[in-house]
C-alpha cells in the first residue's frame, strides 16, 4: 500500500549508513595546514621586527630613567654622580646596561640589558653630573638593531634628555 511505502522510505532515511559525514577529509586538512604554514612564514618576520623594536624602545626608556636618576641624585646630594656605560663585567658598552655611581665609587643603581641584538655607539662611556645637575658635556648614544630604525638618546649641555629616531 501507499502508506507502507512511505513508512519504508522514512525508515530507510533514518539508516545511518546513508547519512553524509560532517568531519574533515584528509585533503581538506592538508589544504588548511598548508595555508596556515604559508601565512606563518609571512607573518613571523613582521612579528620579529615588532618585538625587536619594542625591546629597543624599552631599553631607551631605561637609559632615560638612568640619566634622570643620576641627575636627580647629584642635585639631591649636591655632589658629582656618574652615569656609566655597562654594568659589572661589561663596562664601557652602552648596549649592555648602565650604572649610576657616586664620588666614592659606590653603585647607586644599575640596569643590565640582556638583549644581544642591540648595538650601541656613543661619544663617551661616561657622563658626570655636578651638584647642580649640569652634565660634564653633551652625549649622544645611538642604538641600532639590524632591520629596524635606530634610536638616539641625547643628553644636552644643560642636562635635558631627548630620545628619537636615528636619522639614517
Amino acid at each position: 500500500s501507499y502508506d507502507d511505502m512511505i513508512t519504508l522510505r522514512f525508515r530507510a532515511s533514518l539508516n545511518f549508513s546513508n547519512r553524509t559525514s560532517t568531519g574533515f577529509t584528509l585533503f581538506e586538512l592538508i589544504v588548511t595546514v598548508s595555508i596556515v604554514a604559508i601565512l606563518m612564514t609571512v607573518a613571523v618576520p613582521g612579528i620579529r621586527q615588532i618585538i625587536d623594536s619594542n625591546r629597543m624602545t624599552a631599553y631607551v626608556n631605561s637609559l632615560v630613567s638612568g640619566v634622570h636618576l643620576a641627575r636627580s641624585e647629584a642635585i639631591k646630594r649636591n655632589e658629582t654622580m656618574e652615569f656609566r656605560a655597562g654594568v659589572e663585567g661589561s663596562r664601557g658598552d652602552w648596549s649592555r646596561g648602565w650604572t649610576v655611581v657616586d664620588v666614592d665609587g659606590t653603585v647607586v643603581a644599575s640596569s643590565s640589558n640582556e638583549y644581544t641584538k642591540l648595538v650601541a655607539s656613543a661619544d663617551s662611556s661616561t657622563v658626570s653630573f655636578d651638584g647642580e645637575g649640569i652634565p660634564s658635556g653633551p652625549l649622544d648614544i645611538d642604538l641600532t638593531v639590524e632591520g629596524i630604525n635606530g634610536r638616539r638618546l641625547t643628553i644636552s649641555r644643560v642636562g635635558a634628555v631627548q630620545s628619537g629616531k636615528l636619522e639614517n
